[in-house]
């Protein structure tokens, strides 16, 4: 029985890449959801601004290890500063904001779904062999994750494979 666990841990062992990219995901939807913005639009200030490949991916390390909070409100002050020194209103977050059960349903949803991006993430840069920043750029801006991100279209119930699939389709029409 122990030798099956371990085998089992062993196969569903996210890589070092879906890790990185799932935390990716989740600095530009946790900014969004907190400013009340698109996560498309947050993820395209990001881009412009270079944040993602020159701060968020090279400070993985030391960015992961904060807590949720502090990360996000660095990172909302980070883009603020590199977009040219504009000031971003920030709804406060306190800790009882977090204790409310609608809201811990919806973070355990976000934090699922964060994860998953970076997952169908590395997928695309494998099957298409591209960059991982190419990856998420495509993914991001694609009616795909539009829909995987809209609960109405049951999208991301469906397996990462699934969605993949999906995408593929997309970008092939």
């Amino acid at each position: 029985m122990q030798q099956h666990l371990l085998e089992m841990e062993s196969k569903i062992q996210l890589s070092k890449e879906e890790i990185i990219m799932g935390f990716v995901a989740s600095c530009v939807e946790d900014v969004a959801d907190v400013l009340g913005l698109d996560y498309l639009d947050v993820y395209l200030r990001m881009d412009a601004v270079k944040m993602i490949d020159e701060y968020i991916v090279p400070c993985y390390e030391a960015l992961h290890s904060e807590s949720r909070k502090n990360v996000t409100e660095g990172l909302i002050d980070t883009l603020g500063r590199w977009e040219g020194g504009s000031e971003i209103a920030v709804l406060e977050i306190s800790d009882d904001d977090r204790t409310m059960t609608e809201d811990q349903h919806r973070k355990v949803r976000n934090i699922i779904r964060w994860q998953r991006i970076g997952c169908i993430v590395v997928k695309i840069s494998e099957t298409l062999n591209v960059s991982l920043k190419e990856a998420l750029d495509l993914f991001y801006k694609s009616e795909t994750c539009r829909r995987f991100h809209d609960e109405e279209t049951g999208l991301y119930l469906q397996g990462n494979l699934y969605v993949l699939n999906d995408f593929l389709a997309e970008i092939s029409r």
